[in-house]
């Protein structure tokens, strides 16, 4: 797995929070970081380049996300992206 720090959200990962979020995140924290929300966003990517997860945090602690797709869980990824 391939984890890296990105600088912003781009469509890509909004996609991935409709996606893969199950119903669990709020329509505030979506809105926060789809109208460009400061934060630290980390995301992970599987040899291919897939996106399999990504955890978004704002820098004021009011929003944060931590998705990984369905698939790829239950395999310590989401642990990985809360420790970094």
């Amino acid at each position: 797995m391939i984890f890296k720090q990105v600088e912003s959200v781009d469509h890509q990962m909004l996609k991935f929070i409709r996606q893969h979020g199950d119903t669990r995140i709020t329509a505030g924290s979506f809105k926060y970081y789809r109208n460009n929300g400061l934060g630290v966003f980390l995301m992970c990517q599987d040899g291919a380049g897939r996106l399999v997860g990504m955890s978004l945090a704002d820098l004021n602690g009011g929003h944060s996300i931590t998705i990984v797709r369905k698939s790829y869980r239950r395999r310590g990824i989401g642990t990985e992206l809360l420790a970094r």
